[in-house]
């Protein structure tokens, strides 16, 4: 009933909306978070737990080829929590709550694109249901709260959709059609939303 896996891995749930590896200066060399994830079995749906901290250079565990390779700008720590129904007959529900800091910047403060420290809960859901024929739909939603230093607060929200067919031949080619809302900042207010 309990399963626990640390070390390097990857953590790839749902489409990948939110909880997905790699970073913004990735290669196939961050196709990895450094974390714990315990899985707790109950019945046909699970329940799993985790704890990542991934430093914009590597530090853990034997480092390959350039240690000085930026892997992302800043520093990050999350934990969470990822829960996914699987009781229901061709249908799928996720639920998932992330509390995520990110830490110094490893730009220049004169780069316009340098981010202040930040922490974000982000809690979602994902509904997922096989429709028959080779149709598939999924929907995802998720909201973003926290605060940015010195004393900015976060509220975004990020949404997306896909109507997938899957065709019954050798291949199994499918032909998907899919949406992705994501908030944009509004400069009238002191608060900043974007996604």
């Amino acid at each position: 009933r309990l399963r626990v896996r640390f070390g390097r891995q990857n953590l790839v749930r749902g489409d990948g909306f939110v909880a997905m590896d790699g970073g913004a200066l990735d290669g196939s060399r961050t196709q990895y978070v450094n974390g714990l994830l315990a899985t707790v079995a109950l019945g046909k749906s699970k329940l799993e737990l985790f704890a990542l901290s991934d430093p914009s250079h590597d530090e853990y565990l034997p480092v390959f080829n350039d240690k000085d390779k930026a892997l992302i700008e800043w520093d990050e720590q999350a934990i969470g929590a990822y829960y996914t129904e699987g009781r229901l007959e061709r249908t799928t529900l996720e639920a998932y709550y992330v509390f995520k800091r990110e830490l110094d910047d490893t730009r220049p403060a004169s780069d316009p694109g340098r981010q202040p420290d930040r922490s974000l809960h982000t809690l979602g859901a994902r509904y997922g249901r096989q429709l028959g024929g080779g149709w598939s739909a999924t929907a995802e939603a998720a909201g973003q709260l926290g605060s940015q230093d010195p004393d900015t607060d976060i509220r975004a929200w990020g949404t997306q959709g896909q109507l997938k067919k899957c065709f019954a031949v050798t291949s199994k080619p499918t032909l998907a059609a899919g949406w992705v809302g994501l908030s944009g900042d509004d400069a009238a207010t002191a608060a900043m939303e974007v996604w």
